[in-house]
């Protein structure tokens, strides 16, 4: 008996600006995104994830580090929770859905454990980049022109404290 194939509408769990970036990433050579402040990127980075592994796709959600990869997980778990045929691995921070599609919440603390996956889309939450230690955390922006299957997501208000700045 073959699966049966997983749908998520994810257009109503995105406010307007989200539901337009989510309608708009396929069409676009590179995925940056720089929002302020409880613009929810992360949520959006989540649901991107989500809706690749519900189709089938391989998918991760990378942040910095170990904590803020936390919260990506707090996010994605009660989504598929509710969900028939997921498989939830807490100790591996992976949710595997019937149709053989995942999402893998990862962190880039060692970036060497980020190898040899081939994926269909990484999700690099990068919102406080500027703030975790050590220099040899890779820079997600060096990585956009090769990877045509990545969203890098940031906010200038962490960082430079400019939340009430709008662009594009």
């Amino acid at each position: 008996m073959q699966d049966a194939h997983l749908t998520v509408d994810v257009g109503h769990l995105l406010h307007s600006s989200q539901r337009k970036v989510h309608e708009e990433f396929g069409a676009v050579r590179f995925g940056v995104l720089a929002a302020g402040r409880r613009w929810r990127k992360t949520s959006l980075g989540v649901l991107e994830a989500l809706d690749v592994a519900c189709n089938g796709g391989r998918a991760w959600w990378v942040a910095p580090i170990y904590e803020q990869a936390m919260i990506g997980w707090r996010m994605l778990t009660p989504l598929v929770r509710q969900m028939p045929g997921v498989e939830i691995r807490e100790s591996e921070h992976s949710v595997t859905f019937s149709n053989g599609g995942f999402v893998r919440v990862r962190s880039a603390d060692n970036p060497d454990s980020l190898r040899g996956e081939g994926l269909d889309l990484v999700v690099l939450d990068e919102a406080y980049i500027e703030y975790a230690e050590g220099s040899d955390l890779p820079d997600g922006l060096d990585f956009l022109a090769a990877y045509p299957n990545l969203l890098v997501s940031r906010t200038f208000s962490k960082a430079y404290g400019l939340a009430s700045l709008r662009v594009g």
